[in-house]
């Protein structure tokens, strides 16, 4: 994986690696991991946690929370849940968040990651179907899809913002993809060791471009987005929501194209 970070955030992902390295250090992992970001979701963490899958193809699972910042119970939460955690020791954003996730998952021999928000909007009973083509090497990312399942979120500004970024993403690339913000994906370990991390916040259009113009197989399944357990949205407001997410295709397609 390579990093494109300030020294501070090289600095504070050490700290959270290395704090996770000293509590886990004797434990055998396995090599899908599901993983997720989270920053105040003391609400809603220990039900997501608890709803995952414990195994998939008779595989274990191990699941892993990076708390994004800690100012109230999420950790304690995670920790209760079952789950392994890590926690940055400031707020920066999901993607930075994701970072550390995916290095942590990469340094312990991680065949599959799978990212899950945690607010509860996936539903577990879709992982196995988005992990699997990766799991069958028919695909190095692969898509949940609200467009091809189903969705719960009556944001007509937020749905349509699904539309216009799927279509742009589309356009860019070549690839048809129908939805480009969704939280549930799955990635191969050598695409996540090839991902260039930019974002500390709107991760998800990086991952994308990266792998669609870096030639990685992608694909879609078809999921369901479902409403919040508890808390409130992290992205912000509709209207800079779409800016900053333009502002990331806009300069990730360039990157990548370079």
């Amino acid at each position: 994986m390579a990093l494109v970070s300030s020294l501070e955030d090289v600095f504070i992902d050490f700290v959270a690696i290395k704090e996770f390295d000293d509590k886990y250090s004797s434990v055998d992992f396995s090599q899908i991991w599901i993983v997720m970001a989270a920053y105040r979701e003391a609400e809603s963490i220990y039900q997501v946690i608890q709803s995952l899958p414990s195994s998939i193809n008779d595989i274990n699972v191990t699941p892993l929370v990076v708390v994004d910042g800690e100012d109230d119970k999420t950790y304690e939460m995670a920790i209760e849940a079952k789950a392994y955690v890590a926690r940055a020791f400031t707020q920066r954003g999901q993607g930075a968040a994701l970072r550390i996730a995916y290095q942590i998952a990469l340094l312990r021999g991680a065949r599959v990651i799978i990212t899950v928000d945690g607010d509860g909007q996936c539903d577990p009973a879709d992982i196995a179907s988005v992990a699997e083509p990766v799991l069958r090497d028919d695909a190095d990312l692969v898509l949940g899809s609200r467009t091809r399942g189903s969705s719960e979120n009556t944001d007509i500004v937020r749905n349509l913002g699904v539309k216009v970024f799927s279509r742009l993403i589309s356009f860019l690339t070549g690839s048809y993809i129908t939805d480009t913000a969704n939280p549930l994906r799955a990635m191969s370990g050598e695409l996540a060791k090839y991902l260039v991390l930019e974002e500390n916040q709107y991760q998800a259009s990086e991952v994308i471009l990266d792998a669609l113009l870096g030639g990685f197989r992608v694909c879609e399944r078809p999921a369901k987005m479902k409403a919040r357990y508890g808390g409130t949205s992290k992205k912000g407001k509709n209207l800079i929501y779409g800016l900053r997410y333009f502002r990331v295709v806009a300069r990730t397609y360039l990157r990548e194209k370079k």
